[in-house]
């Protein structure tokens, strides 16, 4: 099939039979377009029918962002919005179906690549990600042609700005890209306004799987912060999900700054929750994935130790599985009083309150970054309120 030439990679692929591989992804794919499409209809009211074989939609999810008032009105609701009501069991099962069948695809793609796998081939798994890219280059030079601003674009999904943006527009769009690329087009709505955050390595460049921002009807999304991660205790995840909560009135940057000073006074309100040891035990667990065994670690990380102490008690832990732990004491030099896993966790454990304090800070930065609160200066300004503050209804602050 020389038509059908891998893009980037000098081979070939054949169209004319389906192999074993497209054979048994074909009805998951059909099957999570179809529970998508029950999602989509009980937000929407409607009541859509189920789609032919081989209409999966297995698309791009095109995000539009306004980053200044005025300059984007329209919005289709995204499939994760919306409230069910008495029928929100049922939206909550075809969700949860769905990304069950997104990950058996995702597990499918790396399988894929996998020198073991008996029906994989490295050949193929490089196919996948270079037609990938094409698609999404066209997609990209398609958004230009038509005068949008490209944000940012990773994997399957793109972030683009124009200024009078319209609905009848963005439709247009969506359905050239589909049909330029043959992968179907869907728009998951306008934000009023969305921030990428920094890549670790360079504070100057922002990365595409880190992010939150705010849509039009009030919904935040985000990728990549604290409150997302099971290696965050649930006391961290809570204070950045009331941060972010407060940002959901804002219409714009603006408004974004003048809300800086009530999260702030959420990471005193935190950091002093944790100073004070009133947060349970539970409100403190890590739990992080082990990749081997137990006693084949050899640097002491604070999981590896945990994973010791259950296996030392006789708790089985398998690579794979996560541990949950406490953090006692970080610096100790007895290594058993570094970290307390479940459910060996006593009432009369203490936990290292500087290590829990790093992470409320880091998780307060991901939300201020923009506004120059980076973790130094937040921990500066800890300081300051720790030392002059002395009671809790004093603990305020109020910012330039």
């Amino acid at each position: 099939c020389e038509n059908h030439r891998v893009p980037e990679a000098g081979y070939t692929i054949c169209e004319r039979r389906e192999g074993i591989v497209p054979k048994v992804l074909r009805p998951i794919l059909e099957r999570r377009a179809w529970l998508k499409g029950r999602i989509k209809a009980h937000d929407c009211g409607l009541c859509l029918p189920r789609p032919s074989r081989g209409n999966a939609d297995c698309g791009i999810p095109l995000t539009l962002p306004s980053p200044r008032k005025g300059e984007g009105t329209t919005f289709i609701p995204s499939p994760l919005g919306g409230e069910g009501g008495g029928e929100g069991d049922k939206r909550e099962i075809y969700s949860r179906k769905q990304t069950a069948l997104k990950w058996m695809l995702v597990t499918c793609f790396g399988y894929l690549g996998y020198r073991n796998a008996r029906f994989g081939r490295i050949e193929a798994h490089e196919a996948v990600t270079a037609f990938g890219r094409e698609k999404l280059l066209q997609a990209k030079e398609i958004c230009e042609e038509e005068g949008f601003e490209l944000l940012h674009a990773i994997t399957d999904s793109l972030w683009i700005r124009k200024k009078g943006l319209n609905e009848e527009e963005i439709l247009k769009l969506c359905q050239r890209i589909s049909e330029a690329t043959g992968v179907t087009m869907s728009l998951e709505g306008i934000y009023r306004w969305v921030a990428f955050l920094p890549s670790k390595g360079n504070r100057e460049s922002p990365v595409a799987n880190r992010y939150f921002g705010l849509f039009n009807n009030g919904k935040i999304k985000a990728r990549g912060l604290a409150f997302r991660r099971s290696d965050v205790p649930p006391l961290i995840q809570e204070a950045q999900v009331r941060m972010l909560d407060i940002l959901k009135t804002t219409k714009d940057a603006g408004d974004y700054r003048l809300k800086v000073t009530e999260i702030l006074n959420l990471l005193l309100e935190y950091n002093l929750m944790l100073k004070d040891g009133q947060t349970k035990q539970e409100n403190l667990a890590i739990a992080k994935r082990i990749s081997r065994e137990p006693n084949a670690y050899k640097v002491d990380s604070l999981t590896a130790l945990a994973a010791q102490q259950l296996e030392d008690t006789g708790i089985p832990i398998r690579p794979g599985e996560k541990v949950k732990y406490v953090i006692k004491d970080a610096e100790s030099k007895d290594k058993a009083e570094r970290v307390r896993p479940f459910p060996l966790v006593g009432p009369d454990d203490t936990y290292d309150v500087k290590k829990y304090q790093e992470m409320l800070i880091k998780a307060t930065e991901e939300v201020l970054i923009h506004f120059g609160y980076d973790t130094k200066r937040l921990k500066e300004m800890i300081a300051i309120y720790s030392t002059s503050l002395p009671s809790r209804e004093k603990s305020r602050v109020s910012v330039d």
